[in-house]
């Protein structure tokens, strides 16, 4: 198995599972972990459209993992 595949199939059962309406942006965060430094902390989180209806199309808001 390769290591597109073994992400993959990490993720899709996530995502399955997710309800919410107007999805648009999928984020990947990986971040170290200080306690081992071999295994970092990955999470997973979306974007939806009720999230930024108060921001332009073109906002950072829209993109940037830390909103």
């Amino acid at each position: 198995m390769d290591l597109k595949e073994c992400i993959f199939n990490k993720v899709e059962p996530i995502i399955r599972k997710w309800d919410e309406e107007g999805i648009y942006a999928v984020s990947f965060f990986v971040h170290e972990n200080m306690s081992n430094d071999s295994i970092p902390t990955f999470s997973i989180s979306y974007n939806t459209e009720a999230d930024c209806d108060d921001t332009s199309v073109l906002s950072e808001e829209r993109w940037n993992y830390a909103f």
